[in-house]
This record gives C-alpha cells, sequence and structure tokens, in this order.
C-alpha cells in the first residue's frame, strides 16, 4: 500500500513538474522578447532601469505562475497497474485521464488558449515591430562609411534571422504536443483507437521531445547570432567551469595580446599622424626664411 501511495506522488509529481517547466520555457521566452522589444524601443530606460534583482523577481514570477497554472495536474492524475508488458509484470502507470467533464475540457482549451495561441500572437507581434524597427533605423544611417553601414546591416540582417528562427521554432516544437491535446479532448476515442496503441505512443513521444528541443534550441540560435550572448556564455564557462577556464583565459590572454599589440600600432601611427602635421608646418617656415 506504501508502494502503492508513493508511485501514485511520484506520478503526479513527474506530470506536474513536466508541465511546469514547459510552461516556464514558454514564459521566459515571453519575458525576454518583452526585454528585447523595450531594448529596441526605450534604449536608455532600459540601460537605467535594468539590474540582477529586477530580473531574479521577474524569474521568481514566472516559476510560480507556471506552477499555479499546471496545479490542476496534481489532481487530475491517476495511476493505474497495466501488464501490457512482454514479460507480464505489473507495473503502476501514471497518467492524465481522458477529459470527460466541462470544468477538465475547459481547462485544457483555456490552457491551449494562455500558453500557445496568445504566446505565439505576442511573438510575432513583437518581433514583427522589432524586425520593423531594426530596417528603418538601418534605412536612415545615411552619415556611416559605406564599411560601417555594410557592417551595420550585416549585423541588423542576422538579428532579423535569429528572431525568425525564435518565432519559427516556437510555432514548430509546440504545435504538435498542443494539436494531440485538443485531439484528445474533442476527438472520438474510436479514432484513437485505430491509430494503436504504438503509432500512439510514438506520436506522443515526438510531440514531448519537441518541446525540449524548443527549450534547448533557443540558446543555440542566440550563440550562433548574438556576440553578445557568446561572451554571457564564456563567462559563465569561465566561472563554473574548471575545463574551460585555462582554455578560455588562453583566448582571453591572446585577444589581449592582440589588442595591445592594436594599441600600440595605434598610438605610434597617431605619433606619426602628428608629426607629419607639424613637419610641414616647420618646412614651410624653413622655406620662408
Amino acid at each position: 500500500m506504501c508502494d502503492s501511495s508513493l508511485a501514485a506522488l511520484e506520478g503526479k509529481l513527474v506530470i506536474f513538474l513536466e508541465n511546469t517547466v514547459t510552461v516556464t520555457s514558454i514564459l521566459i521566452i515571453l519575458t525576454v522578447s518583452l526585454e528585447r522589444f523595450w531594448a529596441v524601443y526605450y534604449p536608455l530606460k532600459t540601460y537605467s532601469s535594468g539590474s540582477k534583482s529586477r530580473a531574479m523577481v521577474i524569474m521568481a514570477g514566472v516559476w510560480l505562475v507556471s506552477a499555479l497554472v499546471t496545479v490542476p495536474f496534481l489532481v487530475m492524475a491517476e495511476t493505474y497497474q497495466t501488464t501490457r508488458h512482454a514479460d507480464g509484470a505489473i507495473v503502476d502507470v501514471c497518467h492524465t485521464p481522458e477529459p470527460d467533464t466541462a470544468l477538465h475540457k475547459g481547462y485544457i482549451v483555456t490552457r491551449f488558449t494562455l500558453i500557445f495561441a496568445i504566446p505565439l500572437v505576442l511573438l510575432a507581434g513583437l518581433y514583427t515591430l522589432i524586425i520593423h524597427k531594426v530596417l528603418s533605423e538601418t534605412m536612415e544611417c545615411k552619415q556611416m562609411t559605406e564599411t560601417a553601414r555594410s557592417q551595420s546591416a550585416q549585423n541588423r540582417k542576422q538579428l532579423v534571422i535569429m528572431l525568425v528562427g525564435i518565432i519559427v521554432l516556437f510555432f514548430v516544437c509546440l504545435l504538435p504536443f498542443r494539436v494531440l491535446t485538443l485531439s484528445l479532448t474533442f476527438a472520438d476515442f474510436n479514432v484513437m483507437q485505430k491509430m494503436g496503441v504504438e503509432r500512439y505512443l510514438n506520436f506522443l513521444w515526438f510531440c514531448r521531445l519537441l518541446i525540449y528541443i524548443n527549450s534547448a534550441g533557443n540558446p543555440i540560435i542566440y550563440n550562433i547570432f548574438s556576440t553578445k550572448f557568446r561572451r554571457a556564455f564564456q563567462k559563465v564557462l569561465r566561472m563554473y567551469c574548471c575545463c574551460c577556464k585555462k582554455r578560455l583565459a588562453m583566448v582571453g590572454l591572446r585577444h589581449h595580446s592582440n589588442g595591445t599589440q592594436i594599441g600600440t600600432r595605434m598610438t605610434t601611427m597617431s605619433q606619426y599622424t602628428h608629426y607629419s602635421m607639424v613637419r610641414p608646418e616647420a618646412s614651410d617656415s624653413v622655406d620662408n626664411v
């Protein structure tokens, strides 16, 4: 009896934590997008109000909201015993039952709307405004040199690609699981039975895998296209990863050495330029004499 109760509790916690992490991932993406929008449109206010404590409060609020949203799974999750394994062993299986009440179906639809549909619309709108702002500022940079304008256009192009990639990844990875959830809510059970247990479970695990791919894919996209993210990531590695400290320290030392050499060359060039600017005046005075 104790083992059965423990299995039921563990099953409920697994379902609760998995859904909490999923909701948290979506809300963090939305929060980062709002911060990015604010930074693009109001850069001065962003720099004046940014702080680590503020970020910690926001992250704590995100986790709290995610936990509150997924609390119903602790009530809905059920545990039953099955012998469908090949060896005939009896095992406990915890799952979320099919929605059979109006309240259960209403929760599924509301969760789909709040956690997927609305964030998707907000992300598309925010990044559309950001892309429009970035491209319009690129067109207004008329006072830049040709090289600077080309570099700025390249950087902004990478930013646009990164933003579009985030939206596409979000939509592609989360849509299948949401469609499956709605199908289980409103589709006829006979239709699901025709799929077969193996095909249904394969599709279910594929959809769940895509959710984790979405969470893992965002840092990869940021690392490819964002120089600031790469620097911050290297800083974290230097702080916590012992095997990376020496390598990153050598890279930093090399960059510092190159920067020192460049600075020395710039100083020498500036001195030479100053000398060249002074010498013509001296030669003119000599000629006049």
